[in-house]
């Protein structure tokens, strides 16, 4: 009777033993089990970032798409442009017959010396277009030549082809002209004489000034008029809209075609290729920030994917300790008198 009860303590104790075993087992699984729980809910939480952080990146994907299409026809509107512009520059579209005949036959080269009209030779900021348009009037289309002797050539040219006249500039004759008036600087509204607004090759720097140091530009009439008086009318004003006040007083003014001058036209030409140099690096960068919105659509949902990964295979590997542990009577037995006891 003593043996049996030793042996059903020992029983008891074994089964104590591995009952705090399991019991140990059961907690680190559930605490597997829980930590599983919350990375698959990180891991939920990331996939629902990934798929708006996607949702995002092929909205800015289509915007940059739309810009990029936008650039580049503005582009080709720009070179469209540029090139119209270039035919109509090379034809001397708008110059009189006879200058463009001239410029014609330089440019097949039966004409030397000829360097172009004088619209061709300098450019000036676009507010102050108008104003030198009508500071130069018909000297815009006079065509500088080299030396006197090409411009005895090409009116020998036109009188004998009956091409019409022109006006020729000898670089070898043509004499400055200047100002002498002080303080002008300090006058209201005053924009300076009209050789000092506009870029040239000094090459031309006679031709210019002789045409435009004489002549003092103006924001506007109320300017031009207070000036002529205190200067008492010696030199020619013109306003920024075209308007002028001729030496002794004489007034020229009312409403003009805007962008029809010589200026306005060789302008016009440089505006297409400004336009088009800014287009096309914002169409590089359009393009350039177009394909990493591609790439991150790509890229996004199989990461979100393996993020969830790891948790699904924890969930799959759940060790059946205690199935196994509930399947042998006997210590389940034992673990029911533990319990009384």
């Amino acid at each position: 009777m003593d043996g049996q009860q030793d042996d059903l303590h020992r029983a008891l104790e074994n089964a104590g033993d591995r009952l705090k075993a399991v019991q140990e087992e059961q907690s680190a699984f559930e605490s597997r089990v829980s930590a599983g729980q919350t990375a698959l809910r990180q891991a939920q939480a990331q996939a629902s970032e990934a798929d708006a952080a996607l949702r995002q990146a092929k909205a800015e994907a289509d915007a940059l798409g739309t810009a990029l299409r936008q650039a580049e026809s503005a582009l080709t509107d720009a070179r469209n442009r540029a090139a119209m512009l270039r035919d109509m520059q090379r034809d001397y579209d708008g110059f009189a017959r006879s200058v463009r005949s001239v410029m014609q036959q330089a440019g097949r080269g039966r004409l030397s010396g000829v360097h172009g009209p004088v619209s061709a030779l300098l450019s000036t900021e676009n507010r102050f277009v108008i104003a030198i348009d009508t500071a130069l009037g018909a000297s815009a289309s006079s065509i500088v030549v080299g030396s006197a002797e090409d411009g005895r050539a090409c009116i020998e040219y036109l009188r004998r082809t009956d091409g019409g006249r022109a006006t020729f500039l000898p670089l070898d004759t043509i004499r400055p002209a200047s100002l002498r008036e002080s303080g002008l600087d300090r006058e209201r509204g005053c924009c300076g004489t009209a050789d000092t607004l506009v870029q040239f090759d000094e090459t031309y720097g006679a031709v210019v000034r002789s045409l435009l140091a004489r002549t003092v530009v103006c924001e506007n009439m109320d300017a031009a008029l207070a000036m002529a008086r205190s200067r008492g009318h010696r030199f020619r004003i013109v306003t920024l809209d075209g308007q002028i006040i001729q030496p002794g007083g004489a007034m020229t003014g009312g409403s003009a075609s805007r962008g029809t001058g010589a200026l306005a036209r060789a302008g016009r030409l440089r505006l297409p290729k400004s336009r088009r140099n800014a287009v096309k690096p914002h169409g590089k960068r359009q393009s350039s920030a177009f394909e990493p919105q591609k790439s991150s659509c790509t890229i996004v949902k199989p990461r979100a994917k393996r993020r969830m990964q790891p948790c699904g295979g924890r969930r799959k590997h759940r060790p059946p300790l205690l199935p196994r542990v509930r399947s042998t009577g006997r210590c389940s037995g034992a673990h029911r008198r533990g319990r009384k006891s």
